[in-house]
This record gives structure tokens, C-alpha cells and sequence, in this order.
């Protein structure tokens, strides 16, 4: 906050009309105060309570959008006070333990009662606030190894008969079956686990979301009880056998919690790791070097706070615009 007004932020094209202007590069503060303030004016303005459709936001995706936006800000209070409006909306959960994986690509996740249902589409699962699906993201099923730093997060705080259905439905460790005919050989790659969800992700706002950001406003500012009970409710619907935290954890102890529930959450759904990274990279007790090896070619380090966190601005931008670039 102390020098978001001077820090470099983006343009900001507030008119449709195209008229050849060069764009100056708005403050960190003026950007931030614009999504403000056309957020708070949907809200209040233009949002209905309800819409027919998820792909239709409705007045709880803009309390979502808020309380994302002031978490960003460091701003916990009004974070916690917007994810709470937008769960008096919305609190459903999907139950993720109602499911199983079996062989095969697209429908492979099914009822575990042999119903014969399939994992809910992204516009039909009830979690889901707001639909918002990329499109190729297919391209990274079966292609992408999770790191052995995900893996132990997923171990992490497991029950000893516990089974963490995120890891269950959308990871494959060691071989991955694509086919569903007799007599096809599976892909092995011993050693490794994969991401092969083949399902669409949702890049929109969902409950779980909403939840882990007011269960870490509440350790932060809150109360801590209530933050174990946002997690245990979201666990409740991911872990079979879950057992709820005691009480006597700190608000520290539970924060940490709240931060490795939202990696597990949204692992490689490209939705919050690399600002929760940024953000959380300030203080000291999550500050971290991550370190990436690829054989022989060699390992790649990116120290907590490195400048290189942020993308330079292409040239040809900065050419057509009267904006300075980020120092790298």
C-alpha cells in the first residue's frame, strides 16, 4: 500500500471508441480503485440475486470478486466480509468421495455406485459460482508431472486412513490407462504422477474458493474456529475418513493450512498459485525458492520476491504507448 500509488499497474482503456490515443500506464492504486469501484457498482447496481444459468453472473459472483480482490490487497477484513455476503448466496459443495476413476479419457470419473452418472459438467456442478472454462486446456492432461513439493502437500495434514479424492480422481501415479479396450497397453512413466482430470476445469468462482479465502481471513483477522470449520466443510467433501482439527491449533498453524488447502484445491487449474506465490512470497514464514531441474540441461532457480516474477511488457507495446517498462 505504500507505494501503490507511484508502482507501475496497466493502462486503463475506460471508453470503446478508438481514437488513436497512446495509453499512459495507470498506478498500481488507480488500477486497483477502478475494480473497485465497478465492482461494488455491480453489486449494487446490476447483479441479479439469481440468474438462470452459472455462465450468468449473478450478485454472489460480484461479492467472490470482491473478497478476491481484497485478499490480493491484504485488505483481510473486507475480504472476509465480501466472501461471507457471497456464501450467504451460495455455500454448496460438491462431494467429491461420490466419485471414482476408472479407465479411459473423457468420462472416466463416474459415480462410485456404479449408477452410471459422470462427474457433473462444469455448468451443472452446484460448487460452481460462476463457469468460466478455457479452452485447450486438454493439452495438458497426461503431459504435466506433479512435483514432489505438491505431492507431500497433498500428504500433509492426511488422516492415516485417509484418502484425499482430488489426488484419487483427477492424478495418476506411475501408469495411466487410456484405453477402455482389452489388449491396449496403459502409458507407464514409473516414478512420476501425472494430471489427467479429463474433466473441465472451472477458471470462474466456486465455493471452495470463496471458502479457503474466508478461512484465511479468518486466521488472519478473524477467529480461528471459524476457519477450522470452513476447512473441515470443504475437507468433509474431499477427504474420505477426514477427521476435523482440534481447536488448540494457532492461528499461525491454521493459516498454513488454509494455504496448502488452496494449493490442493486448485492444482494446475492456473487460477491462484502464481499470485498466492507473489502475495505470500512477503512474509517471512512462507517465503520460498523454488528450483526447477531438467536432467542434463540444467536447473532454473527463482529466489522469493525475484524481479523475473513479473513478464517484461513486449516492445511493441511499449512502442505504441507512452509507458515505461517494469524494472527486471
Amino acid at each position: 500500500p505504500a507505494t501503490a500509488g507511484s508502482d507501475y499497474g496497466v493502462p486503463l482503456v475506460l471508453s470503446e471508441e478508438i481514437t488513436g490515443e497512446r495509453y499512459p500506464r495507470a498506478s498500481v492504486a488507480t488500477v486497483y480503485s477502478q475494480i473497485e469501484s465497478d465492482l461494488r457498482d455491480a453489486v449494487d447496481n446490476y447483479l441479479a440475486e439469481t440468474t438462470a444459468t452459472t455462465f450468468d453472473p449473478n450478485r454472489s459472483v460480484g461479492y467472490a470478486f470482491l473478497s478476491r480482490m481484497y485478499l490480493y490487497m491484504g485488505n483481510y477484513k473486507e475480504a472476509l466480509s465480501n466472501a461471507n455476503s457471497s456464501l450467504e448466496l451460495n455455500d454448496k459443495l460438491l462431494d467429491y468421495k461420490d466419485y471414482k476413476a476408472i479407465n479411459g479419457q473423457w468420462g472416466r470419473l463416474v459415480a462410485a455406485d456404479d449408477s452410471g452418472e459422470e462427474f457433473p459438467d462444469e455448468h451443472k456442478n452446484l460448487e460452481n459460482v460462476y463457469t468460466r472454462v478455457l479452452n485447450g486446456t486438454s493439452y495438458l492432461f497426461k503431459s504435466v508431472a506433479a512435483s514432489e513439493d505438491l505431492l507431500e502437500t497433498f500428504a500433509r495434514n492426511l488422516p492415516a486412513d485417509g484418502e484425499d479424492m482430488r489426488m484419487s480422481l483427477f492424478f495418476s501415479k506411475d501408469q495411466f490407462d487410456p484405453y477402455t479396450r482389452p489388449g491396449n497397453e496403459p502409458n507407464r512413466f514409473p516414478g512420476y504422477t501425472i494430471f489427467a482430470p479429463y474433466i473441465e476445469m472451472n477458471i470462474g468462482f466456486s465455493t471452495p474458493e470463496v471458502l479457503l479465502i474466508a478461512a484465511e481471513c479468518e486466521a488472519r483477522v478473524g477467529d480461528k474456529d471459524k476457519a477450522l470449520a470452513h476447512l473441515d466443510k470443504l475437507r468433509d467433501m474431499r477427504i474420505k475418513n477426514n477427521v476435523h482439527f482440534p481447536t488448540t491449533y494457532s492461528k499461525d498453524e491454521v493459516l498454513k493450512m488454509v494455504i496448502d488447502e488452496r494449493r490442493k484445491e486448485f492444482a494446475f487449474v492456473g487460477l491462484t498459485r502464481l499470485i498466492d506465490l507473489k502475495r505470500l512470497n512477503r512474509e517471512s514464514w512462507f517465503a520460498k525458492t523454488i528450483t526447477h531441474s531438467a536432467g542434463s540441461e540444467g536447473t532454473w532457480t527463482l529466489p522469493a520476491n525475484d524481479l523475473r516474477y513479473i513478464m517484461p511488457v513486449p516492445e511493441n507495446v511499449l512502442s505504441f504507448n507512452d509507458m515505461p517498462q517494469y524494472e527486471r
